[in-house]
C-alpha cells in the first residue's frame, strides 16, 4: 500500500474524531540537525519524525538540562513506543500504518477535510486545524484504544483473559470495588427544637435511654455511593462511613432542628459489585497485557542511533 493510501485510511479515520480537547499549537520544526540517521527496525527516521519525538520527549530531557545527544536520545526512545504500537495494531488488523510518518503525512489532509466541512456548516468539534503534537498524539490514544477493542475478540492467548482472572482481580482489590457493594443501616433521631444545646440534651437522651418524647425516630437505608456522590454533608457522611457498628455522629442541622445518626448495620453485597465492575476490570488487564505486548515488541527492536 503507498503513502497516499495511507494519508486517506488515516484521514478518513482522523476526520471522525470530533469530541478532541483542543490543544495549543505547538510549533513542530521542519527540520532537525542530527549527526547520523537513527533506525528502529530498519525504519530511517526523517526529520519530521525526530521532530516530533522532541517536541513530544525530548523537551522534558533538554528542560532538565540534557545536551543536544541527550535530547535526541530521549526523542528516539519514545519513538520506538509508537513503532512497537503500530506494530502491535497491525498485528491485531486494526490498521496499516507503520511509522510515525504514516500519521503526520494524513495532517494536512484531515485539517482541510476539517476546513471544509467548517465551511459547509457542519458542526466540528475541536479544532478546526490540528497542531501536528495535537493530532499526533490522539492519534496514537485513538490507534491504542481501537488496538484494545480488537483484541477483546482476538483468538490470541496473549490477549485472553478470562473470568477467573477478572475474579482474582477484583478480590484482590476489593477495597477499590467495596464501596458500590456496600450500605448502611441508620437510625435517625431529630428534633425540632433550633437550639443547638437543648438539641443536643433531647437527642442524647433519645439515644441512650430509649425515651422517644419530643424527637422523630426513622430507620433509613443508604448506599455507600449515595454518601460519597449525594446530597449529604460531607462531614457526617464521612463520619458515617468511619463509625463502627452501633457508632454515632451528629448532631448536626435537619430541616428546622438538628439529628444524629446511629450505625446500626453494614452490609457488603460483593457479587453485585462484581458484576457491575467485571467488565472494567476485564479492560484493565487487557490494557496491561497490551502494554506487554507493546513492550515485547519494543524489546525486539533493533535500534541504531
Amino acid at each position: 500500500m503507498d503513502r497516499r493510501q495511507h494519508r486517506r485510511r488515516l484521514a478518513a479515520w482522523g476526520s471522525g474524531v470530533l469530541a478532541l480537547v483542543a490543544v495549543g499549537a505547538v510549533a513542530i520544526p521542519l527540520a532537525v540537525s542530527s549527526p547520523a540517521r537513527a533506525e528502529i527496525d530498519g525504519i530511517v527516521l526523517t526529520d519530521g519524525e525526530l521532530a516530533i519525538g522532541i517536541d513530544r520527549a525530548g523537551r522534558a530531557a533538554e528542560q532538565a538540562g540534557g545536551d543536544d545527544d541527550e535530547v535526541r536520545a530521549a526523542a528516539i526512545d519514545s519513538l520506538r513506543d509508537d513503532v512497537a504500537l503500530l506494530q502491535v495494531a497491525r498485528e491485531a488488523g486494526v490498521t496499516d500504518l507503520e511509522r510515525p510518518a504514516d500519521i503526520l503525512d494524513a495532517l494536512d489532509e484531515v485539517n482541510a477535510a476539517r476546513a471544509e466541512a467548517q465551511r459547509a456548516g457542519e458542526v466540528v468539534y475541536g479544532p478546526i486545524a490540528y497542531s501536528a503534537r495535537t493530532f499526533y498524539s490522539k492519534s496514537l490514544t485513538d490507534i491504542r484504544e481501537a488496538t484494545a477493542r480488537a483484541l477483546l475478540s482476538s483468538d490470541d492467548p496473549r490477549f485472553a483473559v478470562g473470568d477467573d482472572e477478572v475474579r482474582a482481580r477484583f478480590d484482590a482489590e476489593s477495597s477499590e470495588w467495596a464501596s458500590a457493594a456496600t450500605t448502611h443501616t441508620l437510625t435517625r433521631i431529630r428534633t425540632d427544637d433550633p437550639d443547638p444545646g437543648a438539641a443536643q440534651a433531647v437527642l442524647d437522651r433519645a439515644m441512650t435511654t430509649g425515651d422517644t418524647a419530643g424527637v422523630q425516630v426513622e430507620t433509613i437505608t443508604v448506599a455507600d455511593a449515595e454518601l460519597v456522590d449525594g446530597a449529604w454533608n460531607p462531614e457526617t457522611a464521612a463520619a458515617i462511613r468511619a463509625a463502627d457498628i452501633g457508632g454515632t455522629t451528629g448532631p448536626e442541622p435537619s430541616r428546622s432542628g438538628w439529628a444524629i445518626y446511629r450505625v446500626d448495620a453494614r452490609d457488603v453485597d460483593t457479587d453485585a459489585a462484581y458484576e457491575r465492575y467485571r467488565e472494567r476490570i476485564r479492560s484493565v488487564l487487557l490494557d496491561e497485557k497490551l502494554t506487554a505486548a507493546i513492550d515485547d515488541a519494543r524489546a525486539r527492536q533493533n535500534v541504531s542511533d
